[in-house]
């Protein structure tokens, strides 16, 4: 740890029991959806009433394919678990945080471009919207 901050390359993702690494994940977002309501008598702002969010959240995840690809046996529109655990450790191996992401729905997997003249790692996008987000307690 750098003065007590968390580096951002030492996590890991867990489904279903099985643990899966990634190259990078974006979206993790905890978000609340709020309305505002005009009350009688209080003019200089509005209320904010919460309201359920509308939108599900969205995760986008990707990794280097292997020939025993462990996510092959999912498929966009499929529920993969009811919940996917993202586990952020500290650079001791020590866990720092952890993300609880509940009922994940595979939503794409997108390989990158495939090229004749380039020999980089196939990457794998895969896209997964949650009812979701909350910091779970190590």
């Amino acid at each position: 740890m750098r003065d007590g901050l968390i580096a951002s390359h030492r996590f890991l993702v867990s489904v279903g029991g099985a643990e899966i690494g990634f190259r990078s994940i974006s979206g993790i977002k905890l978000a609340a959806a709020f309305e505002p309501l005009q009350v009688g008598g209080r003019n200089d702002s509005p209320v904010m009433l919460p309201v359920p969010v509308k939108e599900a959240g969205k995760l986008t995840m990707e990794r280097g394919v292997s020939t025993g690809a462990a996510l092959s046996s999912f498929s966009p529109g499929k529920k993969i678990a009811d919940a996917m655990q993202i586990d952020i450790r500290d650079e001791e191996g020590n866990l720092g945080v952890s993300y609880r992401v509940t009922n994940p729905v595979v939503e794409s997997i997108e390989l990158s471009k495939l090229d004749a003249l380039d020999a980089a790692v196939l990457i794998e996008t895969f896209s997964v919207l949650h009812s979701g987000i909350a910091l779970s307690k190590p």
